[in-house]
């Protein structure tokens, strides 16, 4: 098949005896490959607007999203239903439900996209189960982004925050988390992405094989290899130094993470201040750079409160702390 004519196909500037070819070519199965090619060329020429590294990410959703429904058109059923529940259930692991919203692609020439979204406040954490069966263990903090459907030759979706994924397995379509300018991409596996703004974003495997990439703008848009993660394997990316490196992991922290426990492994004492913010939904200061520097290497249960949590970690850091409602302030002794 030639890639020019599927791209007037994306176009609509085919002529019907050319139609006809690619609705041919279409309804081979070894299609797929070759058209997911165009879609990238087409996505590397394509001019974007101006836009920071979350919203070009939700861009390319809509992007392949109005491409698919051309290649698989179905009817868009109204924008508020009573069963949309059944393509993103949600199952609770903390106090608190999380929220949802739908968002329209507001594109008048191509069939309107719905989205839908799921956002956990500090303090909460989530299930969600995509379209495709794929299990997502939403972190407090964190917010999902998702098409109402999967119809393309491959499964989207945008992350800010973290995640545990168990991702369906379906060889002809990649599934892949877009988290500002890095996607992750699976077939399906299991894996915890870590992705909040100003801090190191981090992939961590459990089961199967991981391809971590950034998008690359200039001089012309491309993918940068960062990583390909096999299970125990993590890839951290400093998007100040712009550099990426690789290490292992517990694949047990991340099944503990899934049930909800908490588990730092000589992790910063600021970094897990960051991380009790969210947990608990209360807000840190400590006042010893000293303190900040401590490693701390301790796990603790998912029903422990924040009180027993700085109990136990003063004793090894040796600082004192006062709670007052959600304020939490931490010194030196």
């Amino acid at each position: 098949m030639n890639k020019e004519l599927l791209k007037r196909y994306f176009q609509n500037t085919c002529s019907p005896e050319e139609l006809e070819e690619v609705n041919y070519f279409l309804s081979h199965p070894e299609s797929g490959k070759i058209i997911q090619e165009v879609l990238d060329e087409e996505w590397a020429t394509f001019e974007t607007p101006k836009l920071d590294e979350k919203e070009l990410a939700n861009y390319r959703l809509r992007f392949l999203a109005e491409r698919n429904e051309k290649l698989n058109p179905k009817k868009i059923n109204p924008l508020w239903r009573k069963h949309w529940l059944k393509y993103a259930a949600i199952f609770l692991l903390a106090t608190g439900f999380g929220s949802y919203s739908i968002l329209r692609n507001h594109n008048s020439q191509t069939n309107k996209v719905v989205f839908l979204e799921s956002k956990n406040p500090n303090g909460q954490r989530s299930i969600v189960t995509l379209p495709d069966s794929t299990i997502v263990y939403l972190g407090a903090g964190s917010k999902l982004k998702f098409p109402e459907s999967f119809t393309g030759n491959t499964r989207e979706i945008a992350l800010e925050g973290e995640a545990f994924f168990q991702v369906k397995k379906d060889h002809k379509h990649p599934f892949i988390i877009h988290t500002g300018s890095i996607q992750t991409k699976v077939l399906g596996t299991s894996f915890k992405i870590e992705a909040f703004k100003g801090h190191l974003f981090t992939v961590s495997v459990a089961t199967g094989k991981v391809r971590v990439d950034q998008n690359v703008a200039l001089p012309t848009k491309h993918l940068n290899s960062l990583a390909v993660l096999i299970p125990g394997q993590k890839v951290t990316y400093n998007a100040v130094t712009n550099k990426a490196s690789t290490s292992t992991v517990s694949i047990d922290d991340l099944q503990q993470w899934k049930l909800g426990n908490l588990v730092f492994n000589k992790e910063r004492m600021d970094e897990v201040a960051a991380v009790l913010e969210r947990y608990y939904d209360v807000s840190i200061q400590i006042s010893s750079k000293e303190i900040n520097a401590y490693r701390v290497n301790t796990s603790f249960k998912a029903d422990e409160s924040v009180g027993k949590v700085l109990q136990i970690l003063s004793a090894t850091a040796n600082f004192n702390y006062n709670i007052q409602g959600k304020q939490i302030t931490i010194k030196r002794r």
